[in-house]
């Protein structure tokens, strides 16, 4: 559980690219002050306004910099509806085509059974 000075890492931007070298030095900074716990793109217009690929970019480059000498909490929220549907793209498609298939090889067994009474 975390405890004790929790900040939320503001992402900072260059040419409309995430500044690898700017958030280094941000995580740097709150190491040498003593914050006991960071969090990537905590805060909300982050959250809202990054694409998936550049979310991940940031928690990578922190954890990365971090080399776990400070504590690092990634959220998991999206408000934007884009990211929510790759999400669940990516995660649930898989999952409803294994179960669909499951299902359909089910009914098939069934009607089988049901054709030999």
């Amino acid at each position: 559980m975390f405890q004790g000075s929790i900040v939320a890492l503001i992402t900072p931007f260059k040419n409309n690219e995430v500044d690898e070298k700017a958030l280094r030095e941000l995580v740097e900074f709150h190491i040498a002050e003593g914050t006991d716990a960071i969090v990537p793109c905590g805060t909300t217009g982050e959250s809202a306004t990054l694409s998936h690929e550049e979310h991940c970019h940031v928690i990578e480059i922190v954890i990365e910099q971090a080399k776990k000498r400070i504590q690092t909490a990634q959220r998991n929220l999206y408000f934007s509806q884009s990211m929510l549907k790759n999400q669940v793209q990516m995660l649930c498609f898989p999952l409803l085509h294994t179960i669909i298939n499951l299902h359909r090889r089910v009914y098939i067994s069934i009607l089988k059974l049901l054709l030999n009474m």
